[in-house]
């Protein structure tokens, strides 16, 4: 039988930053369906949770993902960045081979705290730069006059 060798650790990265960029295009489907600002990291952990718990591969994980968020938002099908983010994590994961799927389930399964926070964290981020930037305007327009 033979062995399985584990992703390098760029490989995991690459992994891990893939798997967060589709999170995040979930999550902003799931807000623009309308689904509560209030709880959404809930509603993403909760969804990321089932689908990492009971999905066999890649593309059950992604299609029970989109249906939980969905549901609770109570929009439907996915956006083209979402579907492009996904397009590209399954070609990733597929040039990884059969340790490219197994390693995916490992990381949605054992690392869903880690997920989230670097979600989380980048999402803040973003919030943050378009705060400052909403607030540097009107300074720029009053020292421009």
């Amino acid at each position: 039988m033979e062995a399985v060798q584990n992703l390098s650790r760029e490989q995991r990265d690459d992994l891990q930053n893939r798997v967060v960029s589709l999170l995040l295009e979930l999550r902003k489907q799931y807000l623009a369906a309308g689904g509560s600002a209030l709880k959404n990291w809930e509603h993403l952990e909760h969804a990321l949770f089932v689908a990492g718990c009971t999905a066999a591969n890649l593309e059950e994980w992604f299609s029970r993902m989109h249906d939980l968020l969905m549901g609770k938002a109570g929009g439907s099908a996915p956006g083209s960045s979402a579907s492009s983010d996904y397009a590209a994590l399954l070609d990733y994961v597929g040039s990884l081979g059969r340790l490219g799927e197994i390693e995916f389930l490992r990381l949605v399964y054992d690392a869903r705290p880690a997920l989230l926070a670097r979600a989380r964290a980048l999402a803040d981020a973003v919030r943050e730069a378009r705060e400052e930037a909403a607030a540097e305007a009107p300074r720029k327009k009053r020292s421009a006059r």
